[in-house]
């Protein structure tokens, strides 16, 4: 049932550590990391690393919304339904 369609908002966040990538670059990569047939905890993980390596900054979150139709036009039929799923590194994964 992963293979079904999802609607999904993603917000990216790192701190630059000397290099800075172009605003175009960032949904770039969250497009690069979404296509192919994956969990959405994977899609966090696969675009946080993607930013680390570009970034060269290891301090990246990653906020996933989404609703699945999995959720919408199976099962439940639950309409309202939504995933979140939360990917931190660096600064980010402290407790503070």
């Amino acid at each position: 049932h992963m293979a079904l369609m999802y609607d999904m908002s993603i917000s990216i966040g790192y701190i630059p550590k000397g290099r800075v990538i172009g605003l175009s670059k960032i949904p770039r990569i969250a497009e690069m990391c979404c296509k192919r047939l994956q969990l959405q905890e994977k899609i966090g993980e696969d675009i946080a690393e993607v930013i680390s390596l570009a970034t060269g900054s290891n301090d990246v979150i990653v906020h996933i919304t989404s609703s699945h139709s999995c959720m919408s036009a199976r099962g439940i039929k639950s309409t309202d339904s939504q995933t979140t799923t939360l990917t931190t590194k660096g600064v980010f994964n402290e407790d503070h």
